[in-house]
Order: structure tokens, then C-alpha cells, then sequence
């Protein structure tokens, strides 16, 4: 390194099976520096790249997925029951596009009626796959997730949003003891309000955890899995499969 570059005239490459790059420099002693790229290196490196940022995106909607379908679990036990409608209204899905406004929603979890234990519940996390987080040969670079339950309903002969009803002004089951006048109780042990929002403030800590390990860690491991080496007599070509990224596994 030592020698300054000055006086860079000429700056010239063409494409001709492969890529001659040449400089010449005034400085005495440096006349000529070339390097060779061969084509069909170069197009590999550019179909890596696109690979990188499949396998990116894929490794972060496979964890937002995870996440949801957990949170929905988790907060289906809390559920209030009555006929068992609100807790099978339960849905999770992931929401995958190319930009804040543009994209799709994938149905990955479903609640049911019961909701014992940690609530049975429909997940499938193998719907996220290559070829819906792609567009053509571009990744999607919008993830996010939605749970969420929907229920309509009447309340005294007047229409409500039973989900969001029971959500904030319902009181917990374990009140029922001390009744005030005018106010509403849970009829099951365990249940009431906010069962979505204390599902979510109990497990943050772990869904952040996810995600950090997701973008720190799986991610890396994932492009190792789906790397191959490529030896020739003059050099080494690194190839990354895409078609083999729904073989990486996913969470849960």
C-alpha cells in the first residue's frame, strides 16, 4: 500500500467472456494493474446476493410467525367463555409485501373452543415459504403480524364488539367474589380482561430474544446450510441454493 495513487488516467472493462479491469498510473514502477473477473463469476455473485436477501427474509417471517402463533396460544386460556365463540374467532396471521402498503396476510393460526392448557390451537408455520416471500426474483421487505379476535354481540339489547368489550371493561373471574353493582364478571377461572395485551407484556422479553437471535444468528446458520463450494483448477465458485431454503426448518 505505501505508494499514493496519482494521475489515474485510464479506467477501461470490458465484457468479453470475462472482465479485464486496467489502470495505469504516472509513479514509476506501477504501469499496469489488471483483474480478471470471469463471467460466469460474476453472474453468480449477483444471483448470491439476490439469494442472501431471500434467505434473510425468510429467516425473520419464519420467527414473526413463530411469535404470533405463540402469542395466540398464550393468550387463548385467558379468553372469557361463554358459548366458546370468541376464543374460535382467534386468528393469527403474518403479514408479508414489498413495501408498508402493498402485500398479503397469511392465516398461520387459528383458535378453537376449548382453550385448556396453553389453548389448542391451528398453527402452520410451513405455509411461510420461498415463493411466498418472494415477488418474481425480489424478497419481500415488509414483515409484520397481526392476533386478533372479532366477535359482534349485544350487551343489555344494544350492539357491542364482544371482543373489544370483554378485552377492556370485563372484570376477572377471580373478583366475582366481591361483585360490585352494574359491573360484569368472567365465568370461568383464569379468564377476563386484557388477554390478549398480558399474553403480549408476559412474553416480550423471550419474543425480543427471538428476533435478535433470528437477525444475529439463524440467519447466518441458514446461509451456511444452503451454501456450496465449487473448486475448479483456478479458483473456487461459492454457490447459494435457493431452491433449497424450505428444507432450513422453521420455528415451534
Amino acid at each position: 500500500m505505501g505508494m499514493a495513487l496519482k494521475g489515474l488516467r485510464e479506467l477501461r472493462a470490458t465484457m468479453r467472456g470475462q472482465l479485464d479491469l486496467q489502470m495505469t498510473r504516472e509513479e514509476s514502477g506501477v504501469s499496469n494493474i489488471s483483474v480478471n473477473v470471469f463471467e460466469e463469476d460474476f453472474k453468480q455473485v449477483i444471483k448470491n446476493l439476490n439469494t442472501v436477501g431471500k434467505v434473510i427474509s425468510y429467516t425473520m417471517a419464519r420467527a414473526v410467525g413463530y411469535i404470533a402463533v405463540d402469542l395466540l396460544a398464550k393468550a387463548q386460556p385467558r379468553v372469557p367463555v361463554d358459548t366458546g365463540e370468541l376464543r374460535k374467532s382467534g386468528r393469527a396471521n403474518i403479514l408479508l409485501g414489498w413495501s408498508p402498503t402493498t402485500g398479503y396476510a397469511l392465516e398461520i393460526g387459528r383458535g378453537s373452543q376449548s382453550g385448556r392448557s396453553l389453548g389448542p390451537i391451528e398453527r402452520n408455520l410451513r405455509k411461510i415459504t420461498r415463493k411466498r416471500i418472494e415477488r418474481g426474483k425480489r424478497a419481500i421487505t415488509n414483515i409484520d403480524a397481526r392476533v386478533s379476535y372479532s366477535r359482534e354481540g349485544e350487551l343489555n339489547g344494544d350492539p357491542i364488539d364482544v371482543a373489544l368489550w370483554t378485552h377492556e371493561y370485563l372484570r376477572p373471574h377471580e373478583e366475582r367474589g366481591n361483585r360490585v353493582p352494574g359491573q360484569y364478571y368472567a365465568k370461568v377461572a383464569g379468564t377476563g380482561p386484557k388477554y390478549l395485551e398480558l399474553a403480549w407484556l408476559e412474553n416480550l422479553n423471550d419474543y425480543k430474544r427471538i428476533l435478535k437471535q433470528a437477525a444475529q444468528n439463524d440467519c447466518l446458520v441458514n446461509l451456511r446450510k444452503i451454501t456450496r463450494i465449487i473448486r475448479k483448477k483456478d479458483r473456487e465458485i461459492v454457490q447459494l441454493h435457493a431452491n433449497k431454503i424450505d428444507s432450513l426448518g422453521y420455528y415451534g
